[in-house]
Protein backbone atom coordinates (compact mmCIF):
# COMPACT_ATOMS: atom_id res chain seq x y z
CA UNK A 1 0.00 0.00 0.00
CA UNK A 2 1.52 3.32 -1.13
CA UNK A 3 0.01 5.50 1.57
CA UNK A 4 -3.04 5.48 3.76
CA UNK A 5 -3.85 8.44 5.92
CA UNK A 6 -6.57 8.21 8.55
CA UNK A 7 -7.84 10.61 11.19
CA UNK A 8 -6.38 10.27 14.69
CA UNK A 9 -6.36 12.34 17.85
CA UNK A 10 -2.67 12.25 18.78
CA UNK A 11 -1.08 15.54 19.81
CA UNK A 12 2.70 15.42 20.25
CA UNK A 13 4.11 17.84 22.76
CA UNK A 14 5.91 20.40 20.57
CA UNK A 15 4.24 23.05 18.38
CA UNK A 16 6.35 25.16 16.08
CA UNK A 17 5.61 27.44 13.13
CA UNK A 18 6.94 26.69 9.65
CA UNK A 19 7.64 28.73 6.58
CA UNK A 20 4.65 28.34 4.29
CA UNK A 21 5.42 26.46 1.08
CA UNK A 22 2.80 27.35 -1.51
CA UNK A 23 1.93 25.06 -4.40
CA UNK A 24 2.84 27.63 -7.04
CA UNK A 25 1.03 28.04 -10.33
CA UNK A 26 -0.81 31.11 -9.04
CA UNK A 27 -2.75 29.11 -6.42
CA UNK A 28 -3.54 30.95 -3.19
CA UNK A 29 -1.20 29.99 -0.38
CA UNK A 30 -1.85 29.90 3.35
CA UNK A 31 -1.10 32.78 5.67
CA UNK A 32 0.37 30.45 8.31
CA UNK A 33 1.34 26.83 8.94
CA UNK A 34 2.02 25.06 12.23
CA UNK A 35 3.09 21.40 12.34
CA UNK A 36 2.90 19.75 15.74
CA UNK A 37 6.04 17.93 16.87
CA UNK A 38 8.18 19.16 13.99
CA UNK A 39 10.97 21.65 14.63
CA UNK A 40 12.25 22.00 11.04
CA UNK A 41 11.31 21.13 7.49
CA UNK A 42 11.38 18.43 6.38
CA UNK A 43 9.45 16.84 9.24
CA UNK A 44 10.81 13.46 10.27
CA UNK A 45 8.05 10.92 10.93
CA UNK A 46 7.95 7.21 11.62
CA UNK A 47 5.54 4.76 10.07
CA UNK A 48 2.38 4.89 12.14
CA UNK A 49 3.22 8.34 13.57
CA UNK A 50 0.67 11.11 13.11
CA UNK A 51 1.20 14.51 11.53
CA UNK A 52 -0.98 17.25 12.99
CA UNK A 53 -1.03 20.60 11.24
CA UNK A 54 -2.91 23.87 11.48
CA UNK A 55 -3.09 26.04 8.40
CA UNK A 56 -4.41 29.60 8.29
CA UNK A 57 -5.91 31.08 5.13
CA UNK A 58 -8.30 33.73 3.84
CA UNK A 59 -10.97 32.30 1.49
CA UNK A 60 -10.96 33.95 -1.93
CA UNK A 61 -14.77 33.81 -2.18
CA UNK A 62 -17.74 33.30 0.12
CA UNK A 63 -18.73 29.65 0.31
CA UNK A 64 -21.21 27.38 2.06
CA UNK A 65 -18.70 24.52 2.14
CA UNK A 66 -15.03 23.51 1.84
CA UNK A 67 -13.41 20.25 0.80
CA UNK A 68 -10.00 19.04 1.96
CA UNK A 69 -7.84 17.00 -0.43
CA UNK A 70 -4.39 15.58 0.27
CA UNK A 71 -2.01 13.94 -2.16
CA UNK A 72 1.36 12.34 -1.49
CA UNK A 73 4.41 12.33 -3.74
CA UNK A 74 7.12 9.71 -3.20
CA UNK A 75 9.84 9.02 -5.77
CA UNK A 76 8.11 11.37 -8.21
CA UNK A 77 4.83 9.42 -8.12
CA UNK A 78 1.81 11.39 -6.89
CA UNK A 79 -1.32 9.75 -5.55
CA UNK A 80 -4.47 11.15 -3.99
CA UNK A 81 -4.94 10.09 -0.38
CA UNK A 82 -8.44 8.79 0.30
CA UNK A 83 -9.88 10.73 3.23
CA UNK A 84 -12.79 9.71 5.44
CA UNK A 85 -15.88 11.85 4.68
CA UNK A 86 -15.69 13.58 8.07
CA UNK A 87 -12.16 14.82 7.26
CA UNK A 88 -12.79 15.53 3.57
CA UNK A 89 -15.59 17.89 4.66
CA UNK A 90 -13.18 20.60 5.78
CA UNK A 91 -15.97 22.49 7.53
CA UNK A 92 -15.66 19.87 10.30
CA UNK A 93 -12.05 20.91 11.02
CA UNK A 94 -12.23 24.66 10.38
CA UNK A 95 -12.55 27.60 12.77
CA UNK A 96 -14.86 29.30 12.11
CA UNK A 97 -16.83 26.58 10.41
CA UNK A 98 -18.81 27.00 7.20
CA UNK A 99 -20.24 29.11 5.71
CA UNK A 100 -17.23 31.39 5.25
CA UNK A 101 -16.97 34.92 3.87
CA UNK A 102 -14.42 36.08 1.32
CA UNK A 103 -11.29 37.32 3.07
CA UNK A 104 -12.41 36.02 6.49
CA UNK A 105 -9.42 34.55 8.41
CA UNK A 106 -9.93 30.79 8.79
CA UNK A 107 -7.85 28.04 10.40
CA UNK A 108 -8.09 24.35 9.60
CA UNK A 109 -6.53 21.65 11.79
CA UNK A 110 -6.18 17.98 10.92
CA UNK A 111 -4.32 14.97 12.32
CA UNK A 112 -3.12 12.53 9.69
CA UNK A 113 -1.43 9.23 10.62
CA UNK A 114 1.24 8.26 8.11
CA UNK A 115 0.98 4.66 6.96
CA UNK A 116 3.18 3.64 4.06
CA UNK A 117 5.44 0.83 2.91
CA UNK A 118 8.29 3.33 2.61
CA UNK A 119 10.77 3.94 5.44
CA UNK A 120 14.54 4.30 6.02
CA UNK A 121 14.63 8.04 5.39
CA UNK A 122 12.50 8.21 2.24
CA UNK A 123 11.51 11.80 1.36
CA UNK A 124 7.83 12.49 0.68
CA UNK A 125 5.72 15.57 0.08
CA UNK A 126 2.09 16.14 1.05
CA UNK A 127 0.02 18.58 -1.01
CA UNK A 128 -2.90 19.96 1.01
CA UNK A 129 -5.68 21.83 -0.79
CA UNK A 130 -8.93 23.41 0.36
CA UNK A 131 -11.55 23.82 -2.36
CA UNK A 132 -14.74 25.85 -1.95
CA UNK A 133 -18.26 24.77 -2.92
CA UNK A 134 -17.83 26.47 -6.31
CA UNK A 135 -14.77 24.29 -7.08
CA UNK A 136 -12.10 27.00 -6.67
CA UNK A 137 -8.97 26.22 -4.66
CA UNK A 138 -8.85 28.60 -1.68
CA UNK A 139 -5.45 27.53 -0.38
CA UNK A 140 -2.74 25.08 -1.33
CA UNK A 141 0.39 24.21 0.62
CA UNK A 142 3.12 21.58 0.64
CA UNK A 143 4.46 19.69 3.67
CA UNK A 144 7.83 17.99 3.26
CA UNK A 145 8.37 14.75 5.19
CA UNK A 146 11.08 12.16 5.68
CA UNK A 147 9.59 8.76 6.49
CA UNK A 148 11.52 6.46 8.83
Amino acid sequence: MFALLLVAAVLPSMILGHAVIGCGGGLPQPTSLVIVGCDASPCHVNQGQSVTYTVGFNPTAASAGMTLAISSTVFGETREIPLPPALANACNTMTPSCPVAAGQPVTQTATIPVSTEYHDGIPAQLRVTMTNAQGAINTCNLINLVIH
